[in-house]
């Protein structure tokens, strides 16, 4: 075990970057619908998902097959996975400002949006599918799903909700040092409940109004062996304590002699030795999936889908915070003190308040409404525009989640009340 965690502490070094080269890895994923009914689109099908994706690779697109089967595509800086209930995931290689992901976003969409208009399609933004019950949903055929499908049944009393029905925003963020990537991977955590608010964007669960923060909910309901918070973070919040974290997790499956196999209750540092190839080593690092994750770059992984240009606001505020050691340090001293039970607490409370809830005596709102004025001062003035229409939300609406309710106690209609999720340029 020893030698594992000394691996993954070398592996986490060995991705420090200097204060020049910090960059920011975003990754969407989205839910497709059927524009007339906002059912969710089947992966299989003549006209599901699997055939989106064969259209987009007559566009140039390089497609990956499993088993017979498109779950993934590529064409220069963008790629597109699929997640176990057909949502669909882009990523977009790491870019240093705001501007180029949005540039390569828009790219994408401007090719997409042409064929899902052709089907008569929308594609949303937003935690979980509106209409679409989870059984109705076929999980996708790949090995990685079906393994992690039979161990869910025995961990986690809405793992399948996870796995099948959420759609989430994520933000990978560089670190120059382990003293850097303490703080920075406290401060994620400790904020990651305002995170969770700011983007709540889940009002319907199943076709029924539902609580807020019901993807923050469902994660916190999903295998707690890999799930949460990262049992290092009020331990040892260093390389090596994330490295005895990962090493002492049961893997679910690793690469043995080449091929992807179920690993029963081997634990990852039982798998992970001198020999391991780095993608074997990257394929480890993402069997935990805790709020914040390392992975040779730290992965903020709180938010819930948001339509453009929301989505890169986050980017904006997520930059002008990590990236601004003033920043940084100064909302690491602000939250030094929290601890698990301030964060278990907040929670509980979130579910039912939402931005109103209170925490270390300000609202979430209101600490929202600072942290973007604290990123806009340290971004240049095109990078802070991106903050604009966040703060206007926040304002007007608190959050994507009381907007929805609005919407559908003036209309009654579900469609009508999550329209706004749906991407467009």
């Amino acid at each position: 075990m020893e030698k594992a965690k000394n691996i993954f502490i070398n592996y986490f070094k060995d991705k420090e970057k200097t204060r020049d080269d910090l960059m920011l890895g975003p990754e969407f994923e989205h839910i497709i619908v059927d524009r007339k009914t906002y059912k969710s689109v089947s992966y299989y099908g003549d006209r599901g998902v699997e055939y989106i994706f064969g259209r987009l690779v007559e566009k140039g697109f390089q497609a990956e097959y499993e088993e017979g089967h498109i779950l993934g595509l590529s064409l220069d800086d963008m790629h597109l996975a699929t997640e176990p209930g057909g949502q669909v995931e882009l990523s977009i290689d790491k870019k240093e400002t705001v501007m180029e992901i949005e540039k390569s976003y828009r790219r994408f969409f401007s090719i997409l949006l042409p064929i899902l208009d052709e089907e008569d399609y929308d594609i949303l933004a937003i935690a979980y599918h509106p209409i679409t019950k989870i059984e109705e949903i076929k999980l996708l055929p790949k090995y990685r799903y079906r393994t992690m499908f039979e161990h869910f049944k025995s961990h986690g009393s809405m793992s399948h909700n996870m796995m099948k029905g959420t759609a989430g925003l994520q933000l990978s963020i560089d670190y120059v040092s382990e003293e850097d990537f303490k703080k920075k991977f406290f401060l994620a955590n400790a904020i990651g409940n305002i995170l969770y608010s700011i983007f709540d964007n889940g009002y319907f669960f199943e076709g029924q109004p539902t609580h807020h923060n019901i993807r923050a909910l469902i994660w916190a309901n999903t295998d707690q062996d890999r799930a949460g918070l990262a049992k290092n973070l009020f331990v040892d919040n260093s390389y090596e304590g994330y490295g005895d974290y990962l090493a002492k997790t049961p893997a679910l499956f690793a690469y043995v002699d080449g091929s992807l196999q179920a690993t029963g209750d081997k634990l990852i540092g039982d798998l992970v030795d001198e020999n391991s190839s780095k993608e074997e080593i990257d394929h480890l690092l993402t069997m935990v999936f805790p709020d914040i994750r390392q992975k040779g770059y730290i992965e903020i992984r709180t938010m819930d889908a948001a339509p453009y240009p929301y989505n890169m606001g986050i980017f904006a505020l997520i930059k002008g915070i990590f990236y601004n050691e003033m920043n940084l340090d100064l909302l690491y001293r602000i939250f030094a003190d929290v601890n698990q039970d301030d964060l278990d607490r907040l929670r509980e409370d979130m579910y039912i308040r939402g931005n109103e809830s209170m925490f270390l005596e300000r609202s979430l709102k209101a600490w929202s409404l600072a942290f973007i004025d604290m990123a806009k001062g340290a971004l240049s003035p095109e990078e802070g525009a991106y903050l604009d229409p966040l703060k206007d939300l926040i304002l007007s609406q608190s959050s994507f989640y009381d907007k929805t309710e609005r919407l559908y106690k003036e209309t009654g209609d579900i469609k009508k009340s999550v329209e706004f999720t749906k991407i467009s340029l």
